[in-house]
């Protein structure tokens, strides 16, 4: 059975470096993966018809290896990048992005794949 991520276009930026998603049974918004809700076939069917309300519902399948791992403050957390591919794959427009959220912006955290790998001493 397939599992379903909501992103929000209501409450992400065009400039936020991340997507905004939904937490699990429609209690509130997150950035992080661990905090996203995954929502059955049965659960998502009362948002099917919501899209003008900036709900945009994805197969977890179609984006589970988009999401970037991050050092955000002392945590290392898993983000989806809001970038022109990822909208791509998930057919949503730079446009269509709407803000309202504070945003997580490129500084509030580091790529792990920014990170240079430095030698431990022998």
């Amino acid at each position: 059975m397939e599992q379903y991520y909501l992103i929000s276009t209501k409450w992400t930026y065009p400039n936020s470096a991340v997507f905004t998603l939904w937490r699990p049974d429609g209690c509130g918004y997150c950035w992080y993966q661990s905090w996203a809700g995954l929502y059955s076939d049965e659960q998502v069917k009362k948002y099917r018809d919501r899209e003008s309300e900036g709900i945009v519902i994805v197969p977890a399948s179609l984006i589970k290896y988009a999401f970037k791992a991050a050092i955000c403050g002392k945590n290392i957390v898993s983000l989806l990048p809001n970038n022109k591919k990822i909208r791509t794959i998930i057919n949503i427009k730079k446009s269509g992005l709407q803000g309202g959220m504070s945003q997580l912006k490129e500084g509030d955290f580091v790529w792990m794949s920014d990170l240079k790998v430095i030698g431990l001493p022998r």
